[in-house]
């Protein structure tokens, strides 16, 4: 419970002072691979998906992640993880049932509160972590910014 106040404090203290987006770090208790992944500056996927595997939506969302992982998202590490872990890394998250969380080192976080059905998604994230400039269709499809905490570097 004292650590969980602690992430907390840290949260509240680096949001507050925050002008720009802080690079996430995240906690020994993520998977080596991710945290090895995120110390090298690999982009990161880490995504929930909580519905039925015989719905249209996830035939859909299934086919976009797929193209994803096999163009501009083949140098992303792409890892499905638990609601806990989302929580442990965007405490204020509303979103824990279906989720994309975006995370590069150098970069700004994103959150999609939901299952990504449209392609745009993903390339406006790919453009945002390449520091292009966005135009008004990445704009419209970029997710939530969030603020990615936790105690490791």
């Amino acid at each position: 419970m004292l650590r969980l106040l602690a992430l907390l404090s840290i949260f509240l203290v680096t949001s507050a002072c925050a002008h720009k987006p802080k690079d996430a770090v995240l906690p020994t208790s993520i998977a080596p691979a991710i945290t090895n992944a995120h110390k090298t500056g690999q982009a990161i996927l880490l995504y929930r998906y909580s519905g039925s595997e015989a719905s249209e939506a996830y035939a859909d969302w299934q086919g976009y992640l797929q193209d994803f992982k096999l163009t501009d998202g083949k140098e992303f590490y792409i890892q499905a993880i638990d609601t806990e872990t989302l929580l442990s890394l965007t405490p204020n998250a509303t979103q824990t049932e279906d989720f994309s969380l975006f995370i590069k080192k150098g970069s700004a976080s994103y959150l999609y509160d939901d299952i990504i059905v449209e392609p745009q998604v993903y390339l406006a994230v790919v453009h945002a972590f390449a520091g292009q400039k966005l135009n008004e269709e990445d704009r419209a499809f970029i997710p939530e910014q969030v603020s990615v905490t936790a105690t490791n570097n």
